[in-house]
């Protein structure tokens, strides 16, 4: 039975946007300059805020999430923050195409958001909300370390150590595995013996591959190996199971800093420790800075009263609650020249 006392959602809205990331991200897969997120924000009936964000990868991704926020919205409206019926309720609705790829972005997303509301109605952080101390999380420095060569990726890997990192993540995934080889000893020279180094494949391998590169790595100091195969060639995985396993869950952070223009309070890391915010909720804040100015862009989308080429617009909060930060978004992009929309050609 629902508690009498247990917030009521009144609405999801969703806006895209751009972010160029400090360093760019080279994978196997393609080459990530900008971070293209999908900013979902929820609200109550007593007006509790619950803020998430997805990273898109490409920003047709995210400009077209925010339809279907905009849908679920309408499906969600006047139902109590009860977590399980709402991811429920989202299932359900997603039945047919299935709660994947896209779509489990926007179902995490809203669930996110979901929580961040509840732990703000009772006043406490989302950590002590769900039972937890406000500790530390070690946490490995996720940004850059793309496709680039030995020396360079050295250079990157001793300088993302800044902040006390004492682990770092590296992508591998050429055409010649000799060419990885090189790199991953390159930046194993570089770092002090204490530093651990992960690699990630971004699932660029076959099976076969993956069994003789591992065994390979196995000599090179490396940490951990991830994605060396297709996330969902679940057959082959099992058949790999001596050779892999499925890390224990927070005993690492990933971190990275592509939202950081976009939020009130960055993710504070202090000796390689991810400092967890004492606020209520779950940390996340958006803000509208003369920094974001120069960086954000808002991406063109439309809500179901509009169509598909018109771009966001301001209205009254009482029909778009976040159309207020829609519209400084915008303003404040107008006003940079050096910022573009993700809707128009470079």
């Amino acid at each position: 039975m629902t508690k009498p006392d247990t917030p009521v959602l009144r609405s999801l809205a969703g806006t895209a946007v751009k972010l160029p990331m400090k360093r760019p991200l080279g994978t196997s897969a393609k080459s990530i300059e900008d971070a293209c997120l999908l900013l979902v924000d929820l609200f109550t009936e007593d007006g509790i805020k619950g803020h998430a964000y997805a990273f898109c990868y490409q920003p047709s991704i995210a400009r077209s999430l925010v339809l279907i926020v905009a849908e679920l919205s309408a499906q969600l409206a006047g139902k109590p923050l009860v977590p399980l019926d709402l991811a429920q309720a989202v299932s359900r609705y997603f039945r047919l195409p299935g709660v994947t790829g896209p779509l489990a972005m926007v179902a995490s997303s809203v669930d996110t958001a979901v929580w961040d509301a509840l732990a703000k109605s009772a006043g406490v952080p989302l950590a002590t909300y769900l039972g937890a101390s406000l500790q530390p999380i070690p946490a490995y420095n996720s940004n850059g370390l793309g496709l680039m060569s030995p020396e360079a990726a050295a250079d990157e890997a001793e300088a993302l150590l800044e902040g006390g990192f004492t682990a770092v993540k590296l992508r591998l995934g050429r055409s010649q595995f000799e060419h990885d080889l090189a790199t991953v000893r390159a930046v194993r020279r570089r770092l002090p013996d204490s530093v651990r180094l992960m690699v990630d494949f971004n699932q660029a391998l076959t099976f076969s591959e993956a069994m003789q590169y591992a065994l390979a790595l196995d000599d090179e100091g490396i940490y951990w190996i991830e994605e060396p195969i297709r996330h969902d060639d679940y057959r082959h995985m099992a058949r790999s199971a001596h050779l892999m396993a499925a890390t224990p869950g927070r005993h690492w952070l990933e971190y990275v800093d592509w939202a950081d223009p976009i939020l009130q309070e960055p993710l504070q890391i202090k000796d390689g420790a991810a400092i967890i915010s004492d606020r209520p909720g779950n940390g996340l804040a958006a803000k509208i800075s003369p920094h974001c100015r120069q960086t954000a862009s808002p991406m063109r989308a439309y809500n179901g009263s509009r169509r598909p080429n018109s771009e966001t617009s301001a209205s009254t909060p009482a029909a778009n609650p976040s159309s207020a930060i829609v519209s400084r978004l915008r303003s404040a992009i107008a006003a940079a020249p050096r910022a573009r929309s993700l809707g128009t050609t470079a």
